[in-house]
């Protein structure tokens, strides 16, 4: 059993949340987009593990993007290690043309 802490996709939005209140004054928050990328699957090499179960895919990445307070959308990569980086922010009003 690993010391370490791990995190699947629903801990990671809380870790993405937690992040951002520390900020931005969050009015608002909708999760808009999510995907999830898997380093490695360790169901093929112990056969005893789902290869659906997160014990299988502890190392992974998600991409949440988050609408805050309707207009910021923000999208960040939370590790399953907890680790944080942004990716990228846009004001959604920018992009109106009137």
């Amino acid at each position: 059993m690993s010391e370490r802490p791990y995190v699947d996709p629903d801990g990671a939005k809380i870790l993405g949340i937690e992040y951002l209140s520390k900020k931005i004054n969050i009015e608002s928050l909708k999760v808009i987009m999510q995907s999830g990328i898997v380093s490695k699957d360790l169901s093929k090499m112990l056969r005893d593990r789902d290869s659906n179960d997160f014990i299988s895919k502890p190392y992974s990445l998600y991409l949440v993007t988050f609408e805050i307070n309707d207009h910021l959308l923000i999208t960040l990569g939370i590790r399953s290690d907890g680790k944080i980086g942004e990716q990228c922010r846009f004001n959604k009003n920018e992009f109106l043309p009137f």
